[in-house]
């Protein structure tokens, strides 16, 4: 401004060299007039600048956008809200985008006044930018409701609802248990193998503590669908260390009878093991007799386990015992309690009528390949009724019913006696499991006393073949064992007894384990009160806790 006021007072004085007060009596007119016009300039030119430089469309503009993902072009231009919101902080001049201002009229011997701050200008290509972020969102897999937010520049007072933040995967850190840790666990579930069948259903775990440390163990049990199905039981033992959560699962299930080829609550002294042969698990409550000649010897083709410390063995030789225990011999193991009545149907489950036949007097039953049955009164001369069997039948015999059976089994069958049941010949199915994968036969033959296998003068001198799974709580025997050609007694599926009869010489005995029976079982066969470990990979699994 000094500039300017010192080049408008120099220019009266170079207007011309005459009369000295003259010139002095006209120009004060002259230079008052200019002097206020200066002035008058000066003062709009100041207010102009000040007032430009407070203008608000220099303060930082925040631009909000909501998204909402949606499939169609037309949803695109009714999802998009764009809102404008004043952040109260002043963005230094370098980060505003300006534009250079338009030029000022002034004339040639007035020097323009100093060039306003341009406004700051709207970001450019705006609403394809908003297209091109909803397109994304739509193509992404978050759900339609979700909705993003993006923003310009930094944090704002205004408060736009977006999508809540996604999951963050937890840490996870895997390692082996240790040594004496393990050892610990392992004997800690060996106990709850027999605890879990006696827990009331209510109650889904177990806590214990070792050496300061509290573990926990929770129970969860699988639903069973039908009277075919086992048991199977999840456990996750759990415990807090050095701000981890640390858990281990394992998977159990209950054992069946029929997961045995053969079971022995206790070992006739008087009987021995000659040349038999079984191709699955072997389990006695007690020791166990065997004997190897020159005619032959045992054969177990799956693991042998016996409560005993050890086995008897007679022989005419030298005999190693890893020829005769082929899948190995393991002593010392927990005995299995036999039950001590059989309940074809436990509380919890449910038996249509319809699938139950009741038979309330001795009865001999016969079955049909056509997957029918057929029913007399047994000890005379009666007429034989039939039944489909259809899917699934339960015959149950009254208290002092006995019920003697032959034939071929088709459809899934249980055959059960308080007393006795009796097989007077080939006992079969129509469609063996090793030649025909779908088949579906199953035959379960069970009593609280006795099975036995009739005489030869009824079921016939020789062979004898029967499929299905045997369960006797008391004893299973061969009548007239003494007599008798050598036949062979062919099992196929499993024999669980209190105790055994001797079968020779009238029969030497092979049992194949029907493999179906691992997974299986037939109708209402007993289950034992054990549970045992399907898979367990030992490891901690460590996830951090929340703070």
């Amino acid at each position: 401004m000094a500039k300017l006021l010192k080049q408008i007072g120099a220019a009266p004085v170079a207007a011309g060299h005459n009369d000295m007060a003259t010139r002095t009596n006209r120009s004060f007119p002259i230079a008052l007039g200019l002097s206020s016009a200066v002035h008058v300039i000066a003062f709009v030119a100041v207010a102009l600048f000040v007032t430009f430089e407070f203008d608000p469309s220099i303060y930082t503009r925040l631009l909000t956008v909501s998204i909402q993902p949606t499939l169609s072009e037309e949803g695109l231009e009714k999802r998009e809200r764009v809102s404008v919101a004043s952040a109260p902080a002043v963005v230094p001049e370098k980060s505003v985008a300006q534009s250079p201002p338009e030029p000022a009229t002034a004339s040639p011997s007035q020097p323009a006044p100093p060039p306003a701050r341009p406004a700051r200008q709207q970001p450019a290509s705006v609403r394809p930018a908003v297209r091109q972020a909803v397109r994304q969102a739509a193509a992404a897999p978050a759900p339609v409701q979700a909705e993003a937010i993006v923003t310009t520049t930094g944090a704002s007072d205004a408060e736009v609802p977006g999508a809540p933040p996604e999951p963050v995967a937890e840490p996870v850190a895997k390692f082996a248990l240790a040594a004496r840790e393990r050892r610990m666990l392992e004997q800690r579930i060996d106990k709850l193998q027999d605890q879990i069948a006696r827990m009331p259903p209510d109650l889904q775990q177990v806590s214990w503590k070792h050496r300061g440390q509290e573990y926990t163990a929770r129970i969860r049990r699988d639903d069973i669908r039908g009277n075919t199905e086992i048991e199977r039981v999840t456990v996750e033992v759990s415990k807090f260390e050095d701000g981890s959560h640390m858990t281990t699962e394992l998977t159990m299930r209950r054992l069946a009878f029929s997961n045995f080829t053969q079971f022995v609550g206790r070992w006739d002294p008087q009987v021995q093991i000659h040349r038999d042969e079984m191709d699955g698990r072997f389990h006695s409550n007690t020791s166990i007799n065997l004997l190897s000649s020159r005619d032959g010897r045992p054969r177990f083709h799956g693991k042998v386990s016996v409560a005993a410390r050890g086995v008897n063995l007679d022989s005419e030789g030298r005999v190693h015992h890893d020829d005769i225990f082929l899948g190995g011999l393991e002593t010392g193991v927990k005995a299995i309690r036999l039950p001590d009545r059989f309940l074809p149907f436990p509380e919890d489950r449910h038996v249509d009528e319809g699938l139950i036949h009741r038979l309330t007097s001795d009865t001999r039953i016969r079955f049909h390949a056509d997957g029918t049955y057929g029913w007399s009164r047994a000890g005379r001369d009666s007429f034989e009724e039939r039944r489909d069997i259809g899917d699934e039948i339960y015959l149950l015999a009254g208290r002092r019913a006995r019920l003697y059976v032959s034939g071929t089994v088709r459809g899934r069958v249980l055959v059960y006696s308080p007393r006795k049941v009796v097989i007077e010949g080939d006992l079969v199915y129509s469609r063996h499991p090793e030649r025909f994968a779908d088949s579906d036969d199953f035959l379960g033959l069970v009593s609280d006393r006795d099975v036995e296998i009739a005489a030869a003068d009824v079921t016939g001198e020789g062979d004898l073949t029967i499929h299905g799974s045997i369960y006797a709580r008391g004893r299973f025997a061969v009548r007239g064992y003494r007599r008798g050609p050598d036949g062979l007694l062919a099992i196929y599926g499993s024999i669980s007894a209190g105790t055994v009869s001797a079968t020779e010489p009238r029969f030497r005995t092979r049992i194949s384990f029907d493999k179906r029976l691992e997974h299986m079982r037939p109708p209402g066969f007993p289950m034992t009160s054990r549970y045992e470990v399907t898979s367990w990979d030992r490891e901690w699994v460590a996830r951090p806790t929340a703070h």
